[in-house]
């Protein structure tokens, strides 16, 4: 992944150049999304569309970062509970001893 211009550089394209700024988010997305595994492509192409439909129908950038932080919050959450729940489902081996006939 490459890197991200600064972020003064971005500021100033938030205020100058929203449009540009668009399109940069865009195709590091999509350069994002095009370098993951083939299996997880098609679910992240469908987070990043349901993450703008969402960001879309805010009225303002404050409202836009609110969103981005509460989906982002929601996910970690929901991935810490997953790596919670893979240490509890770990049973001791038990070794069996067969007859033999």
């Amino acid at each position: 992944m490459e890197p991200l211009p600064p972020f003064d550089e971005l500021k100033w394209l938030a205020k100058h150049d929203p449009e540009a700024l668009n399109q940069l988010q865009e195709q590091v997305t999509q350069k994002t999304i095009a370098t993951a595994p083939q299996y997880h492509q098609h679910r992240l192409m469908c987070i990043q569309h349901n993450l703008m439909l969402r960001l879309n129908r805010c009225h303002n950038s404050r409202d836009r970062s609110y969103l981005a932080m509460t989906i982002l919050t929601e996910k970690l959450n929901y991935l810490s509970a997953v790596i919670e729940q893979a240490g509890t489902n770990n049973l001791p081996a038990c070794v069996m001893k067969l007859k033999s006939i």
